[in-house]
């Protein structure tokens, strides 16, 4: 067990509390891989954090009601239409459309209304630590497994016990990010090149085993993103690899990227060319929350969907709608339409500003990772409305707030340095 750890590390020094962060961190990162949907444990979550920021705003502090009021911004952005586009919806179905639609915002406000009462209590560097060995023995049984659905039992689609690869996929890179920070943080603590090679080796080859094309090409991506930080590339320099790299994911996936945007008989090609005819017949607005491009907007039926002949598709009729919320975006364009975007565009901003730090740079480029692995992942799957993004975003956040308590703690020993020296 040593060598998942450092050398140094004792977990008898931990204490009561301190186990509990950690425990509940690794139930909630094993619940991935048992999977999401057989439970409404994401859905509990989303309660819990709801609560803790109705906490924060009672302390009146003024990133609370920053978000707040983006939120209340969005949510007359879904509701404005009705007045204009003649449809009607329950309040309990748009307010319901609204609050699962942003559950990755509320994950957000939660998490950080904890980290923001608590985290001088526990010993994040300890904790932090102690998950990263429960991520390696997680990596080695998603690789086992994995290796034992494809080619013992020749499945062609390795889910382990969720029901798609792509929970699986996701949580392989957010597996790589973590092992990235952590070596970053502890670089100087001597954990061997060979072991690190070792890791990321079996991270890449789940990776193929599971073969799902979006974590494939983000944790490219995220690989890319660690190594042109280390070279320091200029922007100029970066800008051309990226376009490079871009091109030749393009072709080694050009079959399945086609199919999914150009091919006009494709769910996700008829999600996303749809959402943008609303963007435009509708401009400046969208049709209205609970209406198009949502799991609510799917499970009550929209009368849209019969208009524009969704109900004689299969996966997209009333009977069969499990490509009605296949990704993230389309529901954004068509419900919230073009003011919607700028706002959501405004949420992201508001995300990355309260995890900045002045002369951090690590913690920095971990919340921009983690919010771009999002991000891009919304594009091809709903995964800001799962629990993984609960998982990236208490990662992004923890990290910040163990930034801000050992930067505390450092000048608060030079400071006490100072006064002795005078």
């Amino acid at each position: 067990m040593k060598i998942l750890l450092t050398k140094k590390f004792n977990i008898s020094d931990l204490r009561i509390r301190d186990l509990f962060l950690f425990i509940f961190l690794a139930f909630v990162e094993s619940f991935v891989i048992f999977g999401t949907n057989n439970f409404n444990f994401d859905e509990i979550l989303l309660i819990i954090c709801i609560l803790l920021f109705s906490v924060g705003l009672l302390r009146l502090k003024s990133i609370y009601w920053q978000f707040l009021s983006i939120m209340i911004l969005l949510f007359i952005c879904g509701v404005l239409p009705f007045v204009f586009n003649g449809y009607h919806r329950s309040f309990f179905l748009i307010g319901t459309d609204f609050v699962l639609m942003f559950k990755f915002a509320f994950y957000f406000i939660g998490i950080y209304s904890f980290f923001d009462m608590f985290y001088t209590k526990f010993d994040l560097k300890k904790i932090f630590t102690l998950n990263y060995a429960a991520l390696v023995l997680m990596l080695i049984f998603v690789f086992a497994f994995s290796f034992y659905q494809r080619f013992i039992l020749m499945k062609e689609e390795v889910t382990l016990f969720a029901d798609y690869n792509g929970y699986i996929g996701i949580f392989l890179v957010f597996i790589e990010i973590y092992f990235i920070f952590y070596w970053e943080l502890k670089r100087h603590h001597g954990i061997s090149l060979f072991y690190r090679i070792f890791l990321i080796t079996l991270l890449f080859l789940s990776m193929l085993i599971v073969r799902n094309s979006t974590s494939i090409i983000t944790g490219t991506f995220v690989f890319l993103f660690y190594i042109l930080k280390k070279i320091r590339l200029n922007f100029f320099a970066t800008i051309i690899f990226f376009i490079f790299g871009s091109a030749i994911v393009f072709l080694i996936f050009y079959d399945k990227i086609s199919d999914y945007f150009f091919n006009s008989e494709h769910p996700r090609f008829l999600l996303y060319f749809n959402s943008l005819y609303i963007l435009i017949k509708f401009f400046p607005f969208g049709l209205g929350l609970s209406l198009y491009g949502t799991t609510i907007a799917a499970n009550n039926y929209s009368p849209y969907y019969y208009q524009i002949g969704f109900d004689k598709r299969w996966g997209m009729n009333p009977q069969e709608t499990f490509f009605l919320s296949d990704a993230y975006y389309p529901g954004i364009i068509g419900e919230l339409g073009f003011i919607g975007i700028i706002f959501l565009i405004l949420l992201i901003l508001f995300m990355l500003y309260s995890l900045k730090i002045k002369k951090n740079t690590s913690n920095n480029n971990l919340a921009i990772l983690c919010l771009i692995v999002l991000l891009m992942n919304g594009i091809t799957f709903n995964i800001l409305n799962t629990l993984i993004s609960f998982v990236l975003l208490f990662l992004a956040i923890y990290y910040h707030f163990m930034s801000v308590k050992y930067s505390n703690l450092e000048n608060r020993k030079l400071s006490t340095f100072g006064r002795r020296i005078n």
